[in-house]
């Protein structure tokens, strides 16, 4: 058996790299996110900027002064094995574990006090390859959390997990609770009607709708770009800090996915 842990900095330079080839082959037009305008008609829209391709950095929430710094780390561990397949000599089973954190600050005139976020994610996948065709599926689905402070007080949480799909999309769907705000999200992978990226399904979420407990609608955030990212916020005070809590840890969280091509 051969395995071997993955260099912090290898998988957020292919996401990078993958991310600059979508845009290249689309002629550099972002698909943005079917639903997104409809939320964002009722609300405010507040975009996060400078968000850095590496691993850590500053960067900007809205136009106000609001800043803050986030710091990633990525791993992955990769198990082959092919002993015992005498018949095959070119098969081999395993696993691959993709696992990572996201911690930031953000302090300013958006944000209550100076909000902080503890995030983690873990995934694992089981893959089999005979000669040059490989299969996977996950054994371990995505789970992605996060511990919000406020001032270094408990503030809320947000939960985002894998769902089962029988389509090429990666589906999502999660909650997030800070104060009397307990709301659901899920992840959106078609472009806006009438784009180019409404022909098809994404596989990657490219963003997500906030919804209430009567599931209507209250926010939308699209995490469909390379150092920016849009946010469309209920102007509710009680529904705010919540909703923008969760954009900030999505927007600064690079997703895996599922399972390795």
């Amino acid at each position: 058996m051969r395995g071997g842990a993955i260099s912090g900095w290898a998988l957020p330079v292919a996401s990078v790299l993958t991310g600059l080839a979508a845009m290249l082959l689309a002629g550099c037009t972002l698909v943005r996110m079917q639903g997104f305008d409809a939320v964002a008609a009722g609300g405010d829209r507040v975009d996060i900027q400078g968000i850095p391709l590496w691993m850590n950095g500053d960067f900007r929430v809205g136009v106000d002064g609001t800043r803050g710094h986030v710091r990633r780390t990525a791993f992955g561990r990769s198990e082959m094995s092919g002993a015992g397949e005498r018949d095959r000599p070119d098969y081999e089973a395993g696993r691959v574990a993709r696992y990572g954190r996201v911690r930031f600050e953000v302090a300013g005139p958006s944000i209550e006090g100076r909000l902080a976020g503890q995030c983690r994610y873990d995934r694992e996948e089981a893959k089999e390859r005979v000669g040059s065709v490989t299969t996977a599926a996950p054994t371990l689905p995505l789970a992605f959390t996060c511990a919000f402070t406020r001032d270094g007080q408990p503030a809320g949480e947000l939960e985002l997990g894998a769902i089962p799909s029988d389509t090429m999309a990666e589906p999502r769907s999660g909650r997030i609770r800070m104060g009397a705000a307990d709301l659901t999200l899920r992840s959106i992978h078609r472009g806006e009607d009438g784009s180019e990226g409404s022909r098809w399904l994404n596989e990657g979420a490219l963003g997500y709708i906030v919804e209430d407990p009567s599931g209507a609608a209250v926010a939308a955030i699209e995490v469909n770009g390379v150092t920016r990212r849009r946010l469309a916020l209920p102007r509710d005070p009680s529904l705010r800090q919540a909703t923008l809590a969760a954009g900030i840890a999505l927007a600064l969280f690079r997703d895996p996915g599922d399972v390795d091509d």
